[in-house]
């Protein structure tokens, strides 16, 4: 018996706006369906999967990388490595939010999660950048942009989840989306550059006196503070690069690595520990809550014969493989406006990878621009957590209206950085070719 997809999602959107929490709609629509419209007993197919995904070593890796991640916020990394690019870009307009976005594209390859990632920018750049007079949206822009890095940049949960779900591996997947990822912290950077050069009052320079330190003294500055990162860098991304060690391998050395660096700065205390532990443990459950629910959806979803309506649908609209990939990124730019990445990254990523791989696309260089796009809708309102995370942090003359307008440049940006990455997939592509060979 074949089921019309839209069944499921009108379901969803339903559940969802009434408010009720979205692991438990996923979790029943997709026990709805398979239990009163499949023949066969949907329960056992759910057990197997389930098991199928517990054995995977890949989610062992999440709840690592999200402890590394939380234990720098810790650490005070952030705040050193500010103050030594501060002193070394402080003399060019504009050249504190360059600042804050090159901390925070380094900060988003050992940072994995876009809460903390958004947090820690905006706690060690936003007040600097306020008080030296820059504009209050143009910094509300650059925090929200560079701490969205932290979702494209490996080592980012989003990209392990994409593997693990669309089949692919781990370590190109981590590869593939490093220079698009550097291709997006470039467009901010020239975007604040152009703009301060145009516009001085929007970013001032920071004055001579501040910024009167020797040349041996920055590349001191400079050297110890971004030395342990490099290493950091190392343990998760150069293991996996030269081979040494596999993705969640790689992860313990992260986590491990993460705490030595907080012991080395005197961040090391019980209290940052058990922290980290907890906000660990409950991201961590939040997202294997989900998960699991989706699994099931999913499973519901293929066995009824959803997905077979949904294909014919899709490749008979008659689009041509462009157009159909145009269409799939409307589509996940519309559901980032009102949904968390994690479901949305569930739920389309069975159908749209099976969709694009009849059109030709290649899975890696897929999973990249939905990464970028979902991206976007950290951005993008009503959902837009990033905006909250900001004004969480944010002082009281900078008004919520300033933040939602800071959006908009940036926003076309990371469009641009996603229309970039499709018409020269090499972006992508190149590096994973590179280390891993093709495939």
């Amino acid at each position: 018996m074949e089921i019309n997809p839209l069944w499921f999602f009108l379901l969803l959107i339903l559940f969802v706006f009434l408010g009720h929490p979205l692991a438990y709609v996923l979790g029943a629509i997709g026990l709805f369906f398979g239990l009163f419209f499949w023949e066969r007993d949907f329960s056992s197919i759910v057990y197997w999967r389930f098991w199928e995904m517990a054995q995977s070593y890949i989610w062992v890796c999440v709840p690592l990388f999200i402890f590394m991640g939380y234990m720098l916020e810790k650490s005070g990394v952030a705040d050193r490595l500010y103050r030594a690019v501060h002193v070394s870009l402080g003399g060019i307009r504009g050249g504190l939010a360059v600042a804050t976005i090159i901390i925070s594209a380094v900060l988003a390859t050992t940072i994995g999660v876009i809460g903390a990632s958004v947090t820690t920018v905006g706690v060690v750049s936003l007040n600097p950048m306020l008080r030296r007079g820059y504009d209050k949206r143009l910094v509300a822009g650059t925090i929200l942009a560079g701490g969205g890095l932290g979702i494209i940049i490996p080592p980012s949960i989003l990209l392990i989840l994409y593997a693990n779900w669309a089949g692919v591996s781990l370590g190109r997947m981590f590869m593939a989306a490093f220079i698009p990822g550097l291709v997006l912290a470039a467009l901010y950077s020239i975007y604040i550059l152009i703009r301060c050069r145009l516009n001085p009052e929007l970013g001032p320079s920071v004055p001579a006196e501040e910024r009167a330190v020797s040349v041996g003294k920055k590349i001191l500055l400079l050297s110890s503070s971004l030395l342990p990162v490099l290493i950091l860098i190392f343990a998760v991304l150069g293991t996996i690069f030269f081979g040494i060690a596999t993705p969640t391998e790689s992860a313990a050395f992260g986590a491990l690595g993460s705490m030595l660096i907080a012991a080395a700065n005197r961040k090391l205390t019980w209290s940052a520990f058990f922290q980290s532990c907890y906000n660990t443990a409950r991201a961590s459950g939040v997202i294997f809550l989900i998960a699991a629910a989706a699994l099931i959806f999913n499973t519901a979803f293929v066995v009824v014969g959803a997905t077979d309506v949904l294909h014919t649908t899709i490749l008979g609209l008659g689009l041509g493989p462009w157009g159909l990939l145009v269409l799939m990124m409307v589509v996940i730019f519309i559901l980032g406006c009102f949904m968390d990445w994690i479901p949305i990254l569930l739920i389309v990523i069975p159908i749209i990878v099976a969709v694009a791989t009849k059109a030709g696309f290649d899975p890696i260089w897929l999973g990249t621009i939905i990464c970028i796009n979902l991206q976007i809708g950290y951005m993008t309102p009503p959902f837009a957590p990033s905006l909250f995370y900001l004004k969480a942090i944010a002082p009281p003359e900078m008004a919520m209206s300033d933040i939602l307008w800071s959006t908009l440049p940036f926003v076309a940006l990371m469009a641009l950085g996603l229309a970039i990455v499709m018409l020269f997939p090499q972006l992508a592509l190149w590096l994973p070719n590179l280390v891993f060979g093709h495939y």
